[in-house]
């Protein structure tokens, strides 16, 4: 059985994502690492493209919750957020093919993962950059990254769900991703440890900011405040709500479906449920757990309790 320090080891295989060693401990502050120069030589490479011929747009939003502190943060303030959007679009005339991420960010996953610069630079998404979105308010998939990863882990995926009709929303959980960078250059490090001395605390803290995160997520794509603050988005549609993530992320979609009833749906990527009662209690709507890996603590007791509901259910 997979145990909990294997699991999260694999958070950052998911894609081009990458377990990051050591505990960062740099803030947001403007610019703290320089922008990579782009490695001459190797070309291009082509993430894989949506499996239907439809046209997907990008576009990345800062988000702030004025109504939450952020727990993370080294001086007391608002949560702040990085969201990219992946959307079914009209047509790609005039613009340009989106980057996997920013070269500030690029920098700091290459240092890491001892890639040469401009490794990340060379990769190339299919969505195009602020193409107009398709009329009519879309389905909405919220998306999350594994322990010390990022939105742009899962940028294949995430294409793929657009071309198929629905606007996927992918967060960057700021302190939490390896390295976040806002418009104004600020750039905010993970600040979590590889082996905290707590794991059931540390858990329960990174589950309850992500589920916070998702929710306000939700409320700002489909009220209508971010719309009004943004011209040209697409439209999320408030009755048709799902939420996945990617190992951390995929506890943190399960934890959001037991808290908000707006999440009609979920799936758990290669993720433990790591830090909620879900194990336990179970989930009353439809949730997805799908895994390479061999069987886990957590899925088990779910899978019991889920049993016990059904068997219960049979003999009444």
């Amino acid at each position: 059985m997979i145990r909990r320090r294997s699991l999260l080891t694999f958070a950052g295989l998911g894609g081009a994502a990458l377990t990051l060693p050591g505990a960062a401990t740099a803030h947001a502050v403007p610019s703290p690492v320089p922008t990579p120069t782009a490695a001459a030589g190797p070309g291009p490479i082509d993430l894989p493209g949506p499996t239907v011929r439809r046209t997907v747009g990008t576009v990345s939003l800062r988000l702030v919750d004025q109504d939450r502190q952020d727990p993370f943060a080294p001086a007391p303030g608002p949560r702040e957020l990085m969201v990219q959007l992946w959307y079914p679009a009209t047509g790609t005339a005039g613009r340009a093919r989106a980057a996997y991420t920013t070269a500030r960010v690029a920098a700091v996953l290459e240092r890491s993962a001892f890639l040469d610069p401009g490794t990340f630079g060379r990769l190339r998404p299919t969505a195009r950059v602020a193409a107009p979105p398709v009329p009519g308010a879309l389905p909405l998939l919220l998306l999350g990254h594994g322990r010390k990863g990022g939105r742009s882990n899962c940028t294949a995926l995430a294409e793929e769900l657009a071309a198929h009709g629905y606007l996927v929303a992918a967060l960057d959980h700021t302190y939490d991703a390896a390295a976040v960078e806002f418009p104004d250059g600020r750039v905010a490090l993970s600040v979590l440890e590889d082996e905290p001395a707590d794991w059931d605390a540390a858990e329960r803290k990174e589950i309850a900011v992500r589920t916070a995160d998702l929710r306000f997520v939700a409320t700002e794509l489909t009220t209508g405040r971010t719309l009004r603050r943004h011209t040209g988005l697409p439209c999320a549609d408030p009755g048709r709500i799902g939420v996945l993530g990617h190992s951390m992320g995929g506890a943190a979609a399960a934890e959001a479906v037991r808290q908000d009833r707006r999440f009609a749906a979920g799936l758990d990527l290669d993720g433990g449920l790591f830090g909620s009662p879900v194990p336990d209690e179970g989930l009353d709507r439809p949730f997805l757990l799908f895994t390479a890996l061999d069987d886990h603590d957590t899925w088990r007791r779910w899978r019991e309790v889920h049993n016990t509901v059904r068997d219960t259910s049979k003999g009444r």
